[in-house]
């Protein structure tokens, strides 16, 4: 599974907000003082019996991110940051998908892999944005780097530029000074006033997003307790259903408003896709959180 969060427009009003993906700092109330949440956020590391002060954290950090894909009713932030998310879902491509590839094995692997992110890439931004809602790429933040070699900026990005075929739609530009700037998604290791602080930050929030998505896919239908408070004992389903709950309500309530979803602020800020090979063509597909369940049931995912 990928995912990942394209940020919107961040415009100088809303620079001030940005920095308020902090998670010590949750929201703009000294949650940082309040939870002591200077852990690193990372989803499948939530662990153990008992609903604890960082957990409370964790899941405001979520109703944050929520608010953040908003672009417009905003209830957290002070501006719409237009945030979008996107999932994806796919095999571990095969043997016959990898040796298409040059080079030695974790170099196939690898090359397989920017294809694969460039193809992520390109639908995302077909999909979330629009006429109405252009983007320009200036930044490629992934997290860390490869333990082979550094990402490929032209196999990356500027075959996207260069396909003369298959074109980027207008509306979609990406800036000739564009970079990849891979980035340890520890904020601790980066000084507080840093650029890489608040992108290690991102990284994690990223990382919160797809793991919550991820969730309410599989454990679809847990019901929830209306209020846990420090120290109860709930099991670890129960504990993660909580964190993510933000994310799940996003997701029913596009499943129950339908076609009249387009009037939420949510509208185009997220996508859940499968994609599959098929001969040269990549196919992405959009697919319910109930279908990723019973198709990981009949094993005909992942």
């Amino acid at each position: 599974v990928r995912g990942s969060i394209l940020p919107g427009r961040l415009q100088e009003s809303s620079m001030k907000t940005l920095h308020f993906f902090d998670p010590k700092c949750v929201l703009t109330n000294g949650s940082h003082y309040k939870y002591k949440a200077d852990h690193k956020f990372h989803f499948c590391q939530i662990s153990g019996k008992n609903w604890q002060r960082r957990n409370v954290a964790e899941k405001e950090v979520m109703c944050l991110c929520v608010d953040a894909l908003r672009w417009k009713g905003t209830q957290l932030l002070t501006d719409s940051l237009h945030c979008k998310f996107a999932v994806v879902f796919f095999k571990n491509p095969s043997y016959q998908e990898i040796i298409r590839f040059s080079g030695n094995r974790k170099e196939r692997r690898l090359r397989f892999d920017e294809t694969f992110m460039r193809m992520i890439l390109k639908g995302a931004l077909h999909l979330l944005y629009d006429e109405r809602n252009s983007v320009r790429i200036l930044k490629i933040i992934p997290d860390g780097d490869s333990s082979h070699r550094r990402l490929d900026e032209h196999r990356l990005v500027w075959r996207l530029v260069e396909d003369n075929l298959r074109p980027l739609r207008n509306y979609v530009n990406i800036s000739p000074d564009v970079i990849i700037e891979p980035v340890n998604s520890n904020h601790r290791r980066y000084a507080e006033d840093s650029d890489h602080y608040i992108n290690a930050n991102m990284l994690q929030l990223a990382d919160m997003v797809l793991g919550s998505t991820i969730h309410c896919c599989l454990k679809e239908g847990i019901e929830l307790p209306r209020r846990c408070n420090c120290g109860d004992q709930i099991g670890i389903d129960m504990k993660r259903g909580l964190i993510s709950k933000s994310v799940r309500e996003i997701f029913e309530k596009k499943q129950k408003r339908k076609g009249n979803f387009r009037n939420s602020g949510h509208f185009k800020s997220f996508a859940i896709s499968e994609v599959s090979i098929v001969g040269q063509r990549w196919e992405f597909t959009h697919i319910e959180p109930s279908e990723i369940k019973r198709k990981v049931k009949t094993g005909s995912l992942f």
